[in-house]
């Protein structure tokens, strides 16, 4: 599989910027004819690779540390998108804002992108039940620290 970061416009006429998994390029060409999106440039392809434990790390620190600035879920969430360099990641941090704008809880879609392990989801579970969920990422920006060293 690889990644493809395109620029393309979409029904309404908008430049946006968005990434694709598949196989290949005819793959990709399929599907945004499909969606009705027309292709202006692909701007980079990468194979998907490995997430870092480090890079995790960071991105948790920084949502945590938003989020306990008072800045929203899905604005901490969106500020990510352009910070991060690994294509990987920021594929899954795109899918990610994607689900939360529909809705979906944020613990289920950082399993489901494979963003996080149980007990750390568990640990993110209870700080947003307790409505402290900045800090249950901070919480979990630690444990992999500490686990790194």
């Amino acid at each position: 599989m690889k990644l493809y970061r395109c620029l393309i416009l979409n029904k309404e006429k908008k430049q946006i910027e968005d990434i694709y998994l598949e196989r290949n390029k005819k793959i990709l060409l399929n599907k945004l004819f499909k969606e009705e999106k027309k292709l202006i440039k692909i701007l980079e392809i990468q194979f998907e690779r490995k997430i870092k434990e480090k890079d995790l790390e960071k991105i948790y620190f920084k949502i945590g540390r938003l989020l306990n600035a008072g800045v929203s879920l899905k604005k901490s969430i969106e500020f990510q998108k352009s910070s991060c360099k690994n294509l990987s990641l920021k594929f899954r941090i795109f899918n990610l804002y994607k689900k939360l704008e529909k809705g979906e809880d944020i613990y289920e879609i950082l399993r489901s992108e494979n963003l996080i392990k149980e007990r750390e989801m568990l640990i993110i579970y209870v700080s947003e039940n307790a409505g402290k969920i900045g800090d249950g990422f901070l919480k979990v920006a630690y444990l992999k620290q500490k686990k790194k060293n």
